[in-house]
């Protein structure tokens, strides 16, 4: 499970002033992995209208302004911008909690006994909910490695071959315009990562270095 506060270790071409990449844990790497599990409409509730690009916060905006009239008997804005999925959980950083409301339109199967009326849930939805759960407990990825995220977000498992590779990749002739920086990484950080990445390939050197 992801704590609060992770920290990771970046490095950094002072030079050119920019993340190279950066060496995380497995809850880093859950995190990013969890950011496709979002619906869309949380994104924009976490981003914010005002901060989205194009039109989204915009039609966002009109349909929280929509009079109940129109809607459907027992819809609400949070039906529509924080819907439950299986794993929209607050296990991993930024999800939406809503965890004490009841999820609209869920269905389950009703069985008879002779006396008595029992409720069960299907099986595609029990298997689900053990998923989410399992999910919760172990996340996504494996604890064995440490692993590597690039500027662009792209993830693999860190070695030092890779690493020495990506250096020469990056066209660095001196090493001594390469720097370490250790830095936390919480909500704050995890909300300006997840705008960045809508808008720029340079997610780590937005988030950290400017």
């Amino acid at each position: 499970m992801a704590s609060k506060e992770m920290s990771l270790k970046l490095l950094v071409d002072v030079k050119g002033s920019r993340v190279l990449f950066a060496e995380v844990s497995k809850e880093f790497v859950d995190f990013l992995f969890h950011i496709f599990s979002l619906p869309l409409g949380t994104l924009v509730e976490l981003i914010g209208s005002n901060q989205m690009a194009g039109c989204l916060g915009k039609l966002k905006g009109s349909i929280e302004s929509f009079h109940a009239n129109y809607l459907q008997p027992g819809i609400k804005m949070d039906d529509i911008f924080n819907p439950k999925t299986a794993f929209n959980n607050k296990t991993f950083l930024l999800s939406y909690d809503a965890s004490s409301e009841v999820q609209s339109g869920a269905s389950k199967a009703v069985y008879r006994c002779s006396n008595a009326a029992a409720h069960f849930a299907p099986p595609n939805q029990v298997a689900e909910t053990q998923l989410a759960d399992e999910i919760k407990k172990r996340g996504y990825v494996k604890e064995v490695v440490t692993y590597m995220v690039m500027d662009d977000l792209v993830v693999n498992p860190m070695s030092t071959i890779s690493g020495i590779t990506l250096i020469n990749k990056f066209g660095v002739k001196d090493l001594s315009q390469l720097e370490e920086k250790n830095v936390s990484f919480g909500k704050d950080e995890g909300l300006r990562l997840l705008e960045a990445s809508l808008k720029t390939n340079k997610v780590l050197t937005t988030v950290f270095l400017h």
